[in-house]
């Protein structure tokens, strides 16, 4: 049958070593971190519109929920899709980006991905994977949202880039490969 890669298995491929550095209880502490924070900004967005109960927030996340919602105000955002898994049928990759969103005055569609790390090459590509699922193709910006422990938030704007593209579906290529050849 088909076979589908997550888009983190493909950018693994192309920054095999980006956790090795850090030690393994550290790294399992900053997973747990980005999971309680994705659900949290999801959960946080579909609250503000309307579309949430008010969400109990752990005291560790108080900071981060307040300049969360700090932003969400801010930039009158409305959330279109939150936490929406696809496939990539064409590519053969699929993903889970954190929210589709209308972003703005201009109700711009904005595609964003949380951070609670700091700026890595692998963010943009990241986005620009997600960018290409459906569903997501329609987003006119993408943005990695990057927020900190005091819940300062600060905005990267990425813009697609044709050779990081290639590099990625390269990556898709290679894990295929992999499988085929018992690798």
């Amino acid at each position: 049958g088909l076979r589908f890669h997550s888009v983190s298995q493909c950018l693994d491929v192309l920054y095999p070593n980006r956790f090795s550095f850090v030690q393994p209880d550290v790294l399992a502490a900053a997973q747990d971190r980005g999971v309680r924070r994705h659900l949290l900004f999801g959960v946080l967005a579909l609250w503000k519109a309307g579309l949430a109960e008010e969400p109990q927030i752990n005291a560790r996340d108080e900071a981060v929920a307040i300049g969360l919602v700090k932003w969400i105000h801010e930039h009158d955002i409305h959330p279109l899709r939150v936490e929406e898994s696809a496939l990539n049928r064409k590519d053969g990759y699929g993903g889970t980006p954190d929210c589709q969103v209308l972003y703005g005055p201009k109700r711009t569609i904005v595609l964003v991905d949380l951070k609670s790390g700091g700026e890595e090459d692998a963010h943009g590509l990241q986005l620009q994977a997600y960018l290409r699922l459906p569903g997501y193709m329609n987003s006119q910006r993408m943005i990695d949202l990057y927020v900190n422990e005091a819940g300062d938030i600060k905005e990267r704007e990425v813009k697609p880039n044709a050779h990081d593209w290639a590099a990625f579906i390269n990556a898709v290529q290679i894990l295929k490969w992999r499988i085929r050849a018992g690798k």
